[in-house]
């Protein structure tokens, strides 16, 4: 059985727990965290919207993103899981790290105010 709604969002308050918990220059671990606390947000909302998601992993959360009219929280949805998998794969320097990082903050505090003006509050 898939997790409810509100599995997601009790995991994506379990990830903010995390990321609040990590060393402000744990760069790649930040990126990661707010990626997937976004990803059990997102979640929770096509549950609520009763979306089905596309079977082609993260492509497919844009996909019903998209299908419902949410294509701004696409597009911070894809940017950060792309650079998440570039924090964690790219072997990037320190300082390309933190300026990453800093993107995807705003990226995930976007995704966060629709979300939460969509009612799904984490």
């Amino acid at each position: 059985m898939s997790p409810s709604q509100e599995q997601h969002i009790e995991q994506a308050k379990r990830n903010l727990v995390a990321l609040g918990s990590l060393p402000d220059d744990a760069y790649e671990w930040r990126i990661t965290i707010m990626m997937y606390t976004a990803l059990h947000a997102v979640e929770a909302l096509l549950i609520k919207k009763e979306t089905k998601m596309a079977t082609d992993h993260y492509g497919g959360y844009s996909t019903a993103l998209q299908s419902i009219g949410q294509t701004d929280l696409s597009v911070h949805f894809l940017n950060l899981v792309q650079a998440a998998q570039k924090a964690r794969y790219d072997c990037l320097p320190v300082d390309k790290l933190k300026k990453l990082c800093t993107a995807q903050e705003k990226h995930f505090q976007e995704a966060k105010t629709k979300l939460f003006s969509l009612g799904i509050r984490f």
